[in-house]
């Protein structure tokens, strides 16, 4: 009896000594054509914060990815979560671990790489193929004393950049009133750069705006600003002579990081997202996706419609609410599908109580703060003996 007393006291202080201020080095990673890579990282680099206030996050930032970083954050300076490094910088911080999602691969980083004993690397959503079947490793080794180790991220595998509840926790606290958005404004969100795709969702709210429900609200439509040029491409028009009085549009050329992830969080309509940093923020966010249809991303999204199917009855046992689903998560310039998701409050209300069945399961900052407290202990255990 007195033995057993001694495991379980043991094993609470390991796991006490697990979770304990430990220092996080996580990449940036370097921008491939786009925001999504770094974003990638600097989401993660939030969320795992949000999980375990108490552990120390650095965010090591390549001279590439500098000016996407200036952009998604300009008030950096302000930012009391994370610490910023540049990878250049000497010494940089010594940690515990070394992570890196989407394209960062730390354990090729000559720079960064020898700045933790334990490197963990996790791929981009759509680098696993058939992820309906389930798959965690991608490959391990062992190298002058490091443990690498690489992971697939996703559905299915060790999970997507949500919180295991709402992303709420971010306390995201951005006055929304300077952009003209009050108690009573319907928020709708088109965080997209495809001329086709943002023109199918404006067209959308603005047929919802002409609706009798909501003829007495004002809706506010956040959209990207593009070249004229690039709006010449476009078979309909993408300004209307005749906006309705209620129907008012922002443009925006790029957004900080934070003012999207707030926005996503006060959109009452559906949100038009591409990438895996969108859809897992509108996922996160209890809010229900219109997705652009891409192709590297199409069998995540699979896996993502059978786990929703999967987790409700509504979906299971209701062919058209499956067509729609599918429809939804395949957006090209498709409008009136989209006015139907906008219309439709029994198929959003679903999909989000869907979601919510696996969120835990699939959170990515909860599987790996568990991953990595397990290896400390592990290695704290190897240690002591």
């Amino acid at each position: 009896m007195k033995s057993n007393f001694f495991v379980i006291a043991f094993t609470l202080f390991l796991i006490a000594k697990s979770s304990f201020a430990l220092t996080i080095n996580i990449s940036s990673g370097v921008p491939q054509g786009g925001f999504g890579d770094v974003a990638s990282n600097l989401l993660m680099a939030e969320l795992i914060k949000a999980e375990r206030p108490e552990w120390q996050i650095n965010f090591i930032v390549a001279p590439e990815a500098l000016p996407v970083i200036h952009k998604l954050m300009p008030d950096l300076n302000s930012n009391r979560d994370l610490a910023f490094f540049l990878e250049t910088d000497s010494p940089l911080p010594i940690a515990d671990f070394l992570l890196g999602f989407s394209n960062a691969d730390p354990a090729n980083n000559d720079q960064i790489k020898k700045t933790a004993p334990i490197v963990l690397g996790f791929v981009e959503y759509g680098a696993r193929k058939n992820p309906t079947t389930r798959k965690i490793m991608r490959s391990s080794r062992q190298k002058e004393g490091q443990l690498l180790l690489n992971f697939y991220a996703g559905l299915n595998s060790t999970g997507m950049y949500f919180l295991p509840e709402k992303n709420t926790a971010l306390r995201i606290s951005k006055d929304l009133s300077t952009y003209g958005i009050e108690p009573n404004t319907v928020v709708a969100f088109s965080y997209s750069s495809n001329e086709s795709s943002t023109a199918a969702y404006r067209e959308a709210v603005e047929k919802l705006a002409l609706t009798s429900e909501y003829q007495g609200k004002e809706i506010i439509l956040f959209e990207k600003d593009f070249e004229k040029s690039a709006l010449k491409r476009l078979k309909r028009s993408f300004f209307s002579k005749d906006i309705p009085a209620n129907f008012k549009i922002n443009r925006y050329k790029s957004m900080p990081f934070h003012l999207t992830m707030a926005l996503i969080q006060r959109a009452n309509l559906p949100v038009l997202g591409t990438g895996d940093v969108s859809l897992s923020l509108i996922l996160g966010s209890g809010k229900v996706p219109v997705y652009e249809n891409i192709s590297w991303t199409k069998e995540h999204l699979n896996a993502l419609q059978s786990l929703i199917v999967s987790n409700s009855t509504y979906f299971s046992s209701n062919a058209d609410a499956r067509i729609m689903l599918q429809k939804a998560l395949s957006i090209s310039s498709e409008s009136e599908i989209i006015f139907k998701v906008f219309k439709d409050i029994r198929f959003r209300k679903e999909f989000v109580l869907a979601v919510d069945q696996f969120r835990s399961t699939q959170s990515l900052p909860k599987n790996v703060v568990r991953l990595i407290s397990n290896l400390h202990c592990s290695n704290f255990l190897t240690k002591q003996l």
